[in-house]
C-alpha cells in the first residue's frame, strides 16, 4: 500500500497518488502445480495549472508571467482583474486563478 501527495511548484497544482497491490501464491499436488496471482491498482488525481504549450490562444501561466509587465497591477481599481487594454494580453494571475485543469485515473 502507498500514498503519495506531492505540492507542485505553481500555485495550486498537486497530484495525490494512491497505489495497492496483492501477490498470492498456492501449490497443489505436491507442489507440482502453483497457482499465482499479483494484482496491483492505483488511483491518481491530477491537478495542473494552465502550463503546457497547448493550452490555447490564453497561452500559459508562466510565459504570461515572464511577459508581463512587473509594473503592472493584479487587480484593476474596481477589483476586477488588471487588463492593459488589447486582446491579446491575459493577467497572468487571473489564468492561474480562473483556469484549473484536473484528471482523475
Amino acid at each position: 500500500l502507498g500514498y503519495n501527495d506531492q505540492q507542485g511548484t505553481v500555485k495550486g497544482t498537486a497530484m495525490n497518488k494512491l497505489t495497492a497491490r496483492i501477490n498470492a501464491t498456492h501449490k497443489l499436488f505436491d507442489d507440482k502445480v502453483v497457482l499465482a496471482v499479483a494484482m496491483t491498482t492505483s488511483q491518481i488525481k491530477d491537478k495542473g495549472a494552465a502550463t503546457g504549450g497547448d493550452i490555447g490562444f490564453e497561452g500559459n501561466v508562466i510565459s504570461r508571467a515572464i511577459q508581463t509587465n512587473p509594473t503592472y497591477p493584479i487587480l484593476a481599481t474596481d477589483g476586477s482583474y488588471f487588463t492593459n487594454g488589447t486582446p491579446a494580453f491575459r493577467n497572468p494571475v487571473s489564468l492561474l486563478n480562473q483556469v484549473s485543469i484536473g484528471a482523475n485515473s
